[in-house]
């Protein structure tokens, strides 16, 4: 005995839906949500035509205009958190031994860490003074007065 045509449609809605877990961008998602809306077409007795055109219908509907939604739902629109050596960049810092000028480098400290520091202006900076890390080049970091 061959199985309903709404019953297809579910299993392949439920196999899509599968997919989606495995790739969550509420692409597949949305094909899956149109073969339900396809489903209820066949158990409601639709032809063959207009099966296919729910499904395409919802499934376009879910795609132009609920998945955005839902990726910006789940995404968030939080800042890039930096880590690691790109989380000093912008960090201030306290010099433990002074600073140029010139190149001559000195030694600040970082949240704790003890580093080697060079001015990026190129200007004298007194121990105990507070800088700000511009940029990491290796174990070094170039520094510039604080704003803040």
């Amino acid at each position: 005995m061959p199985l309903p045509v709404w019953l297809l449609w579910i299993i392949l809605a439920i196999i899509l839906l599968v997919v989606e877990m495995l790739t969550p961008e509420f692409i597949v998602a949305s094909f899956s949500l149109g073969s339900f809306a396809a489903a209820l077409t066949a158990a409601l007795n639709g032809s063959l035509h207009i099966q296919l055109l729910v499904f395409v219908i919802v499934t376009a509907i879910f795609l132009w205009k609920v998945r955005p939604v839902f990726l910006r739902f789940f995404s968030g629109d939080s800042p890039e958190t930096r880590t690691n050596v790109y989380g000093l960049k912008g960090q201030q810092a306290r010099v433990i031994k002074s600073i140029g000028p010139g190149e001559k480098p000195g030694r600040v400290l970082i949240g704790g860490e003890d580093w080697l520091a060079v001015s990026v202006a190129g200007e004298k900076l007194a121990e105990e003074s507070i800088v700000e890390v511009v940029e990491v080049q290796g174990a070094k970091v170039l520094v510039k007065k604080s704003t803040k």
